[in-house]
C-alpha cells in the first residue's frame, strides 16, 4: 500500500501544469529572445535548383510560378549587383547666389548693434 501511495503522489507531481497564460510566453519569446552577434551577411546569387526543389517538392507550390518567380529574383539581383550609393552622393552642396549680399548685410547689421552699444 505505502508503494502504491508513493507512486500516486510522483504522478501527481509530475502531473502539475504550468498554468501561465500563453500570451505571456508569446510575450517572453519576442522580448527574451536569442541574439547572436558578430553576424556578418553576403548577399549570393540564388540557388535555383535547391529554392524549386524545397519550394516545389516540400512545400507543394506549382512549379511554373516557382520558376517564374525565381527569374524575376535573379534579373533583380543583376539589377542592383552593384554597391549601394551612399545618402550623400546624391545631394550637392551649391553656393548661394545671393551669400555675398546676405553676408554683407549680417556685417552691417553687426557692426550697427556694436555702434548702437557703444554709444548707449
Amino acid at each position: 500500500e505505502e508503494e502504491e501511495e508513493e507512486e500516486e503522489e510522483e504522478e501527481e507531481e509530475e502531473e502539475e501544469v504550468d498554468f501561465t497564460p500563453v500570451f505571456v510566453h508569446a510575450r517572453r519569446l519576442f522580448n527574451e529572445h536569442e541574439v547572436l552577434e558578430n553576424v556578418e551577411l553576403k548577399w549570393k546569387d540564388c540557388q535555383a535548383e535547391e529554392l524549386t526543389k524545397f519550394l516545389v517538392d516540400q512545400m507543394g507550390f506549382s512549379e511554373d510560378r516557382v520558376k517564374s518567380n525565381i527569374e524575376k529574383l535573379q534579373k533583380a539581383m543583376k539589377k542592383n549587383s552593384k554597391p549601394q550609393m551612399r545618402m550623400d552622393s546624391f545631394f550637392k552642396v551649391k553656393e548661394n547666389p545671393n551669400s555675398a549680399k546676405i553676408a554683407a548685410k549680417r556685417k552691417a547689421a553687426k557692426e550697427a548693434e556694436g555702434a548702437k552699444k557703444k554709444k548707449g
